[in-house]
Formats: structure tokens, sequence, C-alpha cells
């Protein structure tokens, strides 16, 4: 079974090196879209006003510069408005409908929230590289999350790269996080505390939420405080960590430098290319950037920032329960690092390993078990750190066979070190070239 496994993925990953790249601003185009929205589930776009306050960009500014070396450079980014969408799974036997014939949005996320059955708050945030992506083009699983934990979903569209880089996505989902906490004027939610908010996220979509931990955590860190305080439209607001960290195969590291990036390239269709740096990837408006340089998110100084690569980060003490869920593909050294971080910072952590298991498995290979057990485990989770008590630290590989699976202890996931890890990094960060177009001249690691 393992065999075949092997001649698939090679047959995808063969088609995938031979078909014609995409621009970056077509890949983007196409991700906007999505499913329809059905009679099965909610679905409420909302649009979340830019602070009155420019005091948040100048206290993330200050969090970036006291989590790196001084050698990190980013573009400071602008405050904006931020698009996402409310989902919530709607049951056909009792779903209360507005009572007006032309409801305003307010009655109709009313009439949504009666249909929750669980007061847990999941703030999704999408992945795909960081530069596409969509609530469009994730509604199918955020939908799923809904139903299976009963709660509510804000998914998130945060501003993409490489028009907007590093922080500037960051920026967007700590807006979204603290008007949860502090509604501006006119939303449509109440007040929702902290420990009522699941953060969760796929790919880059979870790096961005282990970047809002470390911004809370290191916000903390230098007002001396676990609960730190913000200037939020016009509010001193207190800011606690979320309930929990629910991730997907999140990309820890972005500099593919780790050596699972080698070790598993059979089992992962992406088999660990950025095509974004190669020579033969087409040019469009959006990328190169203006001016060049050798990342889609970030300049390559940054790289290494712990709120770009949260492998790069010291501590998570404080951190709120996480859940990492893993395949075997090219991040998974990363993920055992980060897991084992916060382990060993006495953070509650809860890893859940697929053997053989590609690249985003759940969302591309939906029948199988496999990613109908990674969802539960997902929902069970969110659920879990509001509904039902106390989550414990665990860890389980889940072998080829679902029904088999195996402990495993989360302290001892991986001999590699942080250390280990930034000094490959940097080795090959060092390496990284400036893309300025499609050319003979090699632009890559």
């Amino acid at each position: 079974m393992e065999d075949e496994l092997k001649k698939g993925l090679a047959i995808i990953r063969q088609k995938i090196d031979s078909r014609r790249y995409e621009t970056v601003s077509k890949s983007q185009e196409m991700t906007r879209k999505g499913p329809s929205i059905g009679r099965s589930f909610w679905v409420q776009s909302v649009t979340i006003p830019r602070p009155s306050e420019v005091t948040l960009v100048d206290v993330l500014a200050k969090v970036i510069q006291s989590l790196g070396d001084g050698s990190e450079a980013y573009c400071r980014p602008n405050l904006a408005d931020v698009n996402a969408e409310w989902v919530i799974n709607r049951n056909p036997k009792t779903s209360h409908y507005p009572a007006q014939a032309d409801p305003t949005q307010r009655d109709d996320f009313r009439a949504m929230e009666q249909d929750m059955t669980c007061p847990v708050t999941v703030l999704y945030v999408h992945g795909g590289a960081f530069y596409t992506g969509s609530p469009a083009s994730s509604r199918g699983v955020v939908s799923k999350l809904a139903k299976l934990t009963g709660g509510r979903c804000l998914s998130l569209q945060y501003r993409l790269a490489p028009q907007n880089p590093f922080p500037t996505g960051l920026l967007d989902l700590i807006v979204a996080y603290l008007s949860l906490l502090q509604p501006p004027e006119g939303a449509l939610h109440a007040t929702i505390l902290a420990s009522s908010i699941v953060l969760a996220g796929d790919r880059t979509g979870a790096n961005l939420c282990f970047g809002l931990m470390q911004f809370i955590l290191e916000l903390g860190r230098r007002q001396g405080r676990s609960e730190p305080t913000v200037l939020f439209n016009g509010h001193d607001l207190r800011v606690s960590c979320p309930a929990g960290l629910a991730t997907l195969r999140p990309n820890p590291e972005q500099t593919l430098s780790l050596p699972s990036k080698g070790r598993n390239r059979e089992y992962d269709w992406l088999g660990g290319k950025v095509p974004h740096l190669e020579s033969t990837f087409p040019a469009c408006e959006a990328w190169p950037a203006s001016p060049p340089r050798g990342d889609l998110y970030c300049e390559s100084s940054a790289l290494t920032h712990p709120l770009v690569s949260p492998v790069a980060a010291q501590e998570w003490k404080g951190g709120p329960p996480l859940l990492i869920i893993s395949g075997q593909d090219i991040f998974e050294d990363g993920n055992k690092l980060l897991a084992q971080s916060f382990a060993a910072q006495d953070v509650c952590v809860q890893w859940e390993h697929y053997q053989f298991m590609p690249h985003l498995f759940p969302f591309f290979l939906p029948a199988l078990k496999q990613s109908m057990l990674c969802m539960e485990t997902w929902a069970r989770f969110c659920r879990e750190c509001i509904c039902e008590g106390t989550v414990v630290t665990n860890g389980t590989l889940v072998l080829l066979d679902p029904q088999r699976k195996e402990s495993v202890d989360v302290h001892r996931l991986t001999k590699l070190t942080r250390g280990d890890a930034l000094e490959l990094m940097k080795e090959e960060m060092g390496k990284r070239k400036v893309w300025k177009g499609p050319s003979a001249a090699k632009c890559v690691l």
C-alpha cells in the first residue's frame, strides 16, 4: 500500500512539474472563488473597519524589533479595513429565519447564532503560501469545522503578498482578533471573550496564527503582565490569548531548509520546490515585486524572524493549548520542533501525525478515512478548549491503516534543536537571490 501511494504521488508530482505555471495575479484571481452558498450553512460577509488609532502599527513595529536581531528589513504596513465572512452550520429542522420580510444583516446574524450548539468562535486563517486563497476558497473546510464544532467561524481575508508583504497580513489578523474582543461600532457580533475564541489555520494561515500568539506574548513580556493592554478604537483593551490554537500542517519555517524537505519528498506532491523563484516562472504586475526581493512574502533578511518562521521563536510560555495536525511532508521536522518547543515550556500540546499522508491531504483527498479522522480531531480540539474541560498533552501517530494508532512522546519528537534549525535556515537564507523576473539566471535557493 505504501508503494502504491508513492507511485500515485509521483504521478501527481510529475503532472505538477510539467504543467505551465500560472502567474501570481492569475493564481490570486482563481482562488477568490469558492463553492456556492447552499442551504446547509449560513454565510454572512462583513467588513471590519480599521481602528481609529495608527498606534497599533507602532506597537507591532516595536514587537518586530524586540523579537528580531536588527538585520531584518520590512515595509511598514498601513491599517486598512479587513474583509471576512461568518459561517455557521444551518440546521434545516430548527433554523430560525429572520422575522422581517426585508431583514437587516443584524437580523440575519441573530438568526444564524440561534443555530449554534457550542459557544466556540473559531477565527479561521486560510493558507495559500501567503499569496493565494480567500474565505470563498476555504468555505468547504470552514463549513465542515462549523458543523463539527457546532460553533461559529469567522473566516478572514487578510491582504495577500506580494503586493502586501510581511507584516501586513499579520496586522490584519491582529485587527480582526482585537475586533472580536472589542467590537467596533455597528459590528454584528457582541463582545466575545478570549476564553471563547479558538484560532485556527492551515499552512501559512497557521503561520500567521503563531505570529499573533508571539505578538500577544511578546507584548505581555514587554509590559510585564500576562494580559497586556493596547489602545484600540478608543479603549485601553486588555488582550488575552485565545482559548486554543488549532493548526493543520503549519509552514513553520520559510526557507525550506530542514532535513524533512529531502527525506519526505517522495510523500509530498509539492516536492519542496519554490516555483515563484524559478527562472521559468512567469512575471506579472504583482511579481517580481518593486523593488525586487528574494521572497514573495518578505525580504530575505526577515526569513528567520520569529513572526515569519515560528520555529525561530525562543519563548512560548504562557501560550494557549496547541494542536498540530501533520502529514509526512516537507515541513514535518519544523512542526515536530515547534510542538516539542511548546511542550518543553509547559504549554499543553496535542500532536497528531499521519503516516505517509501528503501535503494538505484532508482538503485534496476528503474521502480518505484519514481525512475524516483529521477533521474530527480538529473540531474536537476546538470544542474541548471551550466546552468540554481541560485539554491534555498527548501525541498520536496515525498509521497508514487509520484504525491503528501509536502513542508518541511530544517531548521527544525530534533530536533537532532550535539552534540547529536556525543554523540551517540562515545558511539557506544566505543563498537566496533577488528574483527580477524569468530569465536564464538561477534565482532559486
